[in-house]
C-alpha cells in the first residue's frame, strides 16, 4: 500500500509538473501571436501609406508625416511616444494607436541608393527609403509567472514610389 501511494504521488508531481510547463508555453505563444499581429497590421498600415506618399515632412527618428496624393494631399502622421510607449497613426480625422507597449522605436531613413540617410532637416528631397524598428514588451499583467517576454522587429526598406527624386 505504501510502495502504490508512493509511485502515485510520482506519478500525480509528473502529470501536475507537466501542465504547468505547458501552460507557461501556451501563455507566451499567446503573448507571441499577439505582439506578431500587431507588429504585421502596422507594418502593413505604414507600407502603403509610405508607398502612396508623394513628399515626406519633418522626418525625425522618432516621427514622420506623410502627405498623400488625395483628398488634396492630406498627410498621415506616424510617431513614437516614449513615455507612454505608444506608436500613434494620425490623419486629419482620427488618430488611432497602433502598438502599444514599446520600449525601443527608430525610423531609418535612406536615399534613392540605399545608403543612410543622415541629415534630416537640410536635404528632405533626397529621401527615397524608410525603415521602421521597434521592440514591444509584454506588460507584467499579461504573464505574471515568467518575466516580461520582448519582440524585436525591424521592418524591410519600404520604398516612397510616388516621391520624386533629386535629378
Amino acid at each position: 500500500m505504501l510502495v502504490g501511494m508512493t509511485l502515485g504521488l510520482i506519478v500525480m508531481a509528473g502529470v501536475i509538473s507537466c501542465f504547468v510547463f505547458l501552460s507557461r508555453n501556451l501563455t507566451r505563444l499567446q503573448i507571441q501571436q499577439k505582439f506578431e499581429s500587431q507588429a504585421r497590421r502596422t507594418l502593413l498600415v505604414f507600407a502603403q501609406d509610405a508607398r502612396m506618399a508623394i513628399n515626406v515632412t519633418a522626418p525625425t527618428a522618432s516621427s514622420v508625416t506623410f502627405i498623400l496624393p488625395a483628398p488634396a494631399s492630406s498627410p498621415v502622421s506616424y510617431a513614437y511616444d516614449s513615455a507612454t510607449g505608444t506608436f500613434t497613426r494620425t490623419t486629419p480625422t482620427d488618430a488611432n494607436q497602433t502598438l502599444i507597449n514599446l520600449t525601443d522605436f527608430a525610423f531609418t531613413y535612406y536615399d534613392v541608393y540605399g545608403n543612410p540617410y543622415p541629415a534630416l532637416t537640410n536635404y528632405l528631397i533626397g529621401i527615397k527609403q524608410v525603415s521602421i524598428s521597434f521592440t514591444a514588451q509584454s506588460p507584467a499583467s499579461w504573464n505574471l509567472t515568467q518575466p516580461a517576454f520582448k519582440y524585436p522587429v525591424i521592418s524591410s526598406r519600404i520604398i516612397l514610389r510616388n516621391k520624386t527624386t533629386p535629378p
